[in-house]
Formats: C-alpha cells, sequence, structure tokens
C-alpha cells in the first residue's frame, strides 16, 4: 500500500512539474535555454518514472504502452507527458529525431483515444497536427 502512494505521489509531482515546464518551454526563445529545459525536464522523467527521452525513442511501442501501464499513469498523465514530448519535437532541428517523437506522441495520443470515455477534440486537433508534419 505504501508503494503504491508512493508512485502516486510520485506521479501526481510529475504532473505538476509537466505543466510548469510546458508554461515555461513555450516561452523559450534562446536555443541554449531550450536545451537546458529539455535535460531538466529529462532528468525529471528519470527521477519519477525511470524513463528519459533516448530511452522512449529506443522502445518499441508495445515496450512503450507497457512502460506506460506499468507506471499506472492516468490518460491526463499520459497526455501531458505526450504535450511535452510533442514541444520538444518541435523544438529539434534534427528531423529524425522530431519524426520519432511525432510517432511516439502519435502512438500515446490514440492509445488515450483508445482508453478514455471522454471525446476531446482537441486530441483530435493535436493528432492532425502531428500526422501533417511527418
Amino acid at each position: 500500500m505504501e508503494q503504491r502512494d508512493y508512485l502516486l505521489s510520485q506521479i501526481d509531482q510529475l504532473g505538476l512539474f509537466i505543466d510548469k515546464w510546458l508554461s515555461a518551454f513555450k516561452n523559450i526563445e534562446n536555443s541554449t535555454q531550450r536545451e537546458g529545459a529539455i535535460l531538466s525536464f529529462n532528468a525529471e522523467l528519470q527521477k519519477k518514472l525511470n524513463l528519459d527521452l533516448s530511452s522512449i525513442l529506443m522502445k518499441t511501442e508495445d515496450q512503450l504502452i507497457e512502460a506506460i501501464e506499468t507506471n499506472k499513469l492516468s490518460n491526463e498523465m499520459i497526455e501531458k507527458l505526450s504535450d511535452a514530448l510533442s514541444s520538444i519535437a518541435y523544438s529539434y532541428l534534427n528531423s529524425i529525431d522530431r519524426n520519432q517523437l511525432n510517432t511516439i506522441c502519435l502512438l500515446l495520443y490514440r492509445y488515450i483515444n483508445e482508453h478514455d470515455a471522454t471525446y476531446s477534440l482537441e486530441r483530435d486537433m493535436k493528432i492532425e497536427r502531428i500526422n501533417h508534419s511527418i
């Protein structure tokens, strides 16, 4: 029980971090500051979920879904994570990394659509935007 409570607490803290991080990241124009913000995001992911950007990029779709389910992320948290990954993808100059992250975002948004009883027009718009950029 304590382990579960600790895990839920870590996930809640990650959600708050992602909200603050996304808000700040969208206002950064300097590429050096963006890189620092991405490193900060990466460290927080590693600390809270034992995942980082490089491991996310290396996982198969099934492995990524398994990691999300193992960490018991809510649909809301998965969407926040996807939003952050999407923001990072758009900041990458390397089109290979950008496309890989966008593909992961699509997977996560579609996973939410399949597992969430609530339809989201905003989520569908995100999926369309990513589809057009790949």
